[in-house]
């Protein structure tokens, strides 16, 4: 009795953030037909004309809220997207300017032939992984046969979740590594489907405000200051380079606004993650747990992470020309 009260407590709390559609549906709520939703950043501009900029309800996405700030130096229409395989097929496809996406995956994109380049980091850390609370995995031997859920294959969480079995001398065909979509993760975790998860916050948070879950280690203690999402925009919207410019502007003034006025940040947060501010608001308050800082790219990060790909047999990206930081300061 007392485990089917918790069940519908957590589906309860998905229902309250407007995230049981994706869960049910494999796509975002509030807009089942399209897939995903869009938040305007404002209503003064042209639609046409406004810049599409694709994310998922993820903090490593959080300065998509850069927009909708009153010194936001150009607006855009932000497209809110539940899985990274429809975010990266409708990029590639040209329905996007830009978009946040996995590095590993936009390595993908690019190799592909995709008109493309990287622009920025939109994160440092800030995921984790995470077994169930009562789980028996508490040391790294006990990870063997253990199903968790990843975001893709073509993600850092996949890459430093493999890092970190081997290291400790886990053979990766021994784990089974599930697909799944960020905002399904918890849920599954809650109804046992799962083992656990690693994902980008706020759900590793969640599951552990939930009490549903427990972080297992956090993924800057398996690679420090980790790059994981990156600014992507297509050829047209690389080759203007004042709306370029003034789009990299108004990510960097985002993250001034969200240290200096973080619960402000968590409460227009919600209708772009879909969360309740005061989850968000007590995450960005965590030391270290999520960084805004350092969003520059080296070119070396992106050998490491193309290597570490190739090494796991994702594929033998191109990384010539991929990379353009010369946008942030």
């Amino acid at each position: 009795m007392e485990s089917t009260r918790r069940s519908f407590l957590i589906k309860s709390s998905f229902v309250g953030m407007g995230l049981i559609g994706a869960v049910t549906q494999g796509v975002c709520a509030l807009d089942f037909e399209s897939g995903f939703k869009m938040v305007s950043t404002t209503s003064t501009q042209d639609s046409v004309s406004m810049l599409k900029i694709g994310y998922l309800p993820i903090t490593d996405h959080l300065l998509i809220l850069s927009g909708s700030l009153p010194n936001a130096t150009i607006n855009y229409r932000a497209l809110r997207f539940s899985s990274w395989a429809d975010l990266a097929q409708t990029f590639s496809s040209g329905s996007l300017d830009a978009a946040f996406i996995l590095a590993p995956l936009a390595l993908k994109i690019y190799t592909q032939g995709i008109k493309m380049k990287a622009i920025m980091a939109t994160h440092r850390h800030g995921s984790a992984l995470v077994v169930g609370k009562n789980s028996h995995i508490d040391s790294y031997e006990k990870l063997k046969g253990a199903k968790i859920a990843i975001p893709s294959r073509f993600s850092i969480h996949y890459i430093l979740l493999c890092e970190l079995l081997t290291k400790n001398h886990i053979d990766l065909n021994g784990v089974k590594f599930i697909d799944m979509s960020p905002p399904e993760m918890v849920y599954s975790l809650s109804r046992n489907a799962i083992d656990g998860f690693i994902v980008a916050e706020p759900f590793a948070f969640q599951a552990e405000r939930l009490n549903v879950g427990r972080v297992f280690v956090l993924t800057k203690d398996i690679r420090a200051n980790h790059a994981c999402c990156i600014l992507c925009v297509n050829e047209q919207l690389y080759n203007d380079k004042e709306s370029l410019k003034n789009l990299v502007d108004t990510f960097s003034n985002g993250v001034q606004f969200i240290y200096e006025n973080p619960s402000q940040a968590a409460e227009i947060s919600k209708q772009f993650l879909g969360q309740k501010p005061n989850l968000i608001d007590a995450l960005l308050r965590e030391k270290d747990r999520i960084t805004y800082t350092h969003l520059k790219l080296q070119d070396e990060e992106i050998q490491e992470i193309a290597k570490n790909a190739q090494d796991l047999k994702l594929g033998q990206f191109k990384i010539e020309g991929f990379l353009d930081s010369d946008f942030v300061r």
